[in-house]
């Protein structure tokens, strides 16, 4: 084992050079490669956690207030720049020919990094058909964007909190669950005081 001085830890693994390996892979330490490893002996990026189970990690934070656990995303930039990704949450999985593939993504971007006006967005991509593209879009003002990356002030859009764009005939599909005549599938519009403007 290898000496930690006054600490008195045991271990039942190994240092080789300046890598460490406790436990056959329940933590390694790639040092040549500035990587850590937990459930891997073989990290292949800087944290590397591999589990069986479907549970693989737990962020607990025990305070008694009002906050909950926080995970933190930073892009730390000397040069940043407009639509700068700041993170990234890949859902990937591998294909039936064995290609590890990005089925989903949520992405958050900076949109303007001038100071005192930055605007910041968070976009939602699938794959369809093998290609991989951006659905849904929040921007900064906190509109809705389907189909669409950015909204069109010349068509008077940039005032609408939900905007869907599509190169197809239906846009929108509404539709009720119910099978007797009373059942209905309809748009209420309301006014802000709750007042209905009309029902469609």
């Amino acid at each position: 084992s290898p000496d930690f001085g006054s600490q008195n830890i045991v271990t039942t693994g190994s240092v080789t050079g300046n890598d460490l390996e406790i436990d056959s892979g329940t933590l390694s330490v790639d040092a040549s490669n500035n990587r850590v490893g937990i459930g891997t002996s073989s990290p292949s990026i800087k944290f590397h956690v591999v589990h069986s189970d479907y549970e693989v990690a737990r962020f607990e934070n025990t305070n008694a207030n009002a906050d909950g656990s926080y995970i933190e995303m930073y892009a730390n930039s000397s040069s940043p720049a407009d639509n700068d990704t700041l993170g990234l949450l890949n859902f990937k999985g591998n294909d039936d020919g064995g290609n590890i593939t990005t089925y989903a993504q949520i992405k958050s971007l900076a949109t303007d990094v001038s100071n005192g006006s930055e605007d910041g967005a968070i976009t939602f991509g699938t794959r369809e058909n093998g290609t991989f593209g951006e659905r849904i879009r929040i921007d900064s003002s906190g509109r809705l964007l389907l189909g669409k990356t950015v909204t069109k002030a010349s068509d008077g859009e940039n005032t609408a909190k939900a905007q869907i764009e599509s190169t197809g005939n239906c846009m929108l599909d509404i539709a009720a669950n119910g099978t007797t005549s009373s059942s209905y599938a309809g748009l209420n519009l309301i006014r802000s005081d709750g007042s209905s403007v009309n029902d469609h």
